[in-house]
């Protein structure tokens, strides 16, 4: 059934002060068949269901001066992601990566750990341009094989 507004001799009305409400039984369907809809809400635009919000669309642009996301779970799933951010803050519980390769290009690189790290790698290698200073109250190296240390000079002790 089509609705068309104004029908002749009939206007929407309402009460001084209370919004504008448009109401029907089952569901309802709001379309340009050829062209743009848009929502416009000077105050705002809200949209609110206790059920599911479902998007799909074949580009999605979201702009504003400001954004929040509130969730208690969120799920992304994605071919790819590129964030382009001035600084970014986690703060959290735990944070977990599963992946193959993890590449980090940064000029200047700082971890504080309160207490234990832990690396576990089939192998490991370390390189300086400039110095190496591994400093702790007591060192440890051990080897099942070979224990090798090549320098042009070696100052123990």
């Amino acid at each position: 059934k089509l609705l068309r507004f104004p029908v002749e001799g009939q206007a929407l009305e309402r009460r001084s002060g209370q919004p504008v409400r448009l109401l029907a039984q089952g569901d309802v369907e709001i379309g340009a068949v050829d062209g743009r809809l848009s929502l416009l809400g000077a105050k705002g635009v809200e949209i609110t269901t206790p059920g599911t919000l479902g998007m799909t669309a074949g580009e999605v642009s979201v702009q504003g001066r400001r954004g929040r996301v509130t969730l208690q779970e969120l799920a992304w799933v994605g071919r790819s992601l590129a964030a382009h951010v001035g600084r970014v803050r986690v703060v959290g519980e735990a944070i977990e990566t599963l992946v193959d390769r993890v590449l980090s290009r940064a000029k200047r690189s700082y971890r504080f750990v309160e207490e234990g790290e832990h690396l576990r790698a089939g192998e490991i290698d370390h390189r300086a341009s400039g110095n190496l200073h591994l400093r702790g109250q007591n060192a440890i190296v051990n080897a099942e094989t070979i224990v090798k240390v090549d320098g042009g000079q070696i100052h123990l002790g």
